[in-house]
């Protein structure tokens, strides 16, 4: 069964300053925010999902983000909006939404994706970050105890073939000890 994902778009028009306490530097965007959300029950209606989502964002609407809660150390930089926002939304939504990712683009070709794990392009979940590293050294582990493996494994065998090989000796000297020497 596939999971419950919604991918939702909006629009926000603000203005906001590139250099934190830049005020001659601020300059009016048309935001556009993508929200991946996981849905708690089967079915959300995309209509209340975003009812509440445009009421959240409706204080920040035509505003200076510089001026506005959440952004009072003056940085409106893309990638701190998107953490703000991110942080944010994750609370509003948490009683009936997962918030997975929140990409929020400047212009069409600047884009910050802000989320908590890591999924691939169609938002499926890969692995958290710290997995990762995780699986690369229990791979490395497993690949050293296969080594070790094999070389018990060598050093058995060349031991058994040694001891079949005293053996015949032994025997040899044994069966030959009744017989005189030359």
């Amino acid at each position: 069964m596939g999971q419950n994902i919604y991918k939702l778009k909006f629009e926000l028009h603000a203005e906001h300053s590139n250099v934190i306490g830049d005020k001659a530097g601020r300059h009016q965007h048309t935001f556009s925010i993508v929200l991946y959300l996981k849905a708690q029950r089967k079915m959300e209606l995309y209509q209340e999902i975003e009812q509440k989502i445009e009421s959240w964002l409706s204080p920040f609407q035509n505003r200076n983000l510089d001026e506005m809660p959440g952004f009072e150390n003056g940085d409106t930089t893309l990638e701190n909006i998107g953490n703000v926002f991110f942080e944010e939304l994750t609370k509003v939504l948490q009683d009936d939404l997962s918030l997975l990712r929140l990409d929020i683009y400047e212009t069409p070709v600047r884009t910050y994706s802000v989320t908590k794990e890591l999924y691939d392009a169609s938002i499926n979940r890969v692995h958290e970050i710290a997995d990762l590293h995780l699986q690369d050294k229990v791979q490395e582990i497993a690949i050293t105890i296969k080594s070790a493996e094999n070389g018990v494994k060598e050093k058995e065998e060349t031991a058994e073939s040694n001891e079949k090989v005293q053996a015949a000796i032994v025997a040899e000297a044994a069966a030959g000890s009744g017989k005189p020497c030359p």
